[in-house]
């Protein structure tokens, strides 16, 4: 791990500053073109454990969230009822059979 006295030894100066900034702007405009610049505006406001891990567990819950309407709506497509001929004849039969039973 660096010491703040190590950095002092090697501290560069203004011309290495900007020659190194102009680098790393073509570095991120190639990074930028892979991600949605959603991530990378936010990424600045990670910088504690504690945000970071706040961000994470906002994502594993909106993560459970969307699996769990995911699930909920194969359930459904599972269970669509497809109204033919015969179901409309069982359902008669099953709702003169409710009668009889409810006499």
């Amino acid at each position: 791990m660096a010491t703040p006295s190590e950095l002092r030894v090697n501290e560069p100066t203004d011309g290495d500053i900007h020659q190194a900034a102009g680098e790393c702007d073509e570095a991120r405009g190639q990074v930028l073109e892979q991600f949605r610049p959603s991530f990378i505006e936010s990424a600045g406001a990670f910088n504690t454990p504690n945000s970071l891990a706040s961000e994470l567990k906002k994502a594993r819950i909106y993560k459970g969230r969307v699996r769990g309407q995911l699930g909920r709506l194969e359930e459904q497509a599972g269970n669509i009822i497809i109204n033919n001929e015969e179901d409309e004849a069982l359902v008669a039969q099953l709702g003169e059979q409710e009668e009889q039973l409810r006499r």
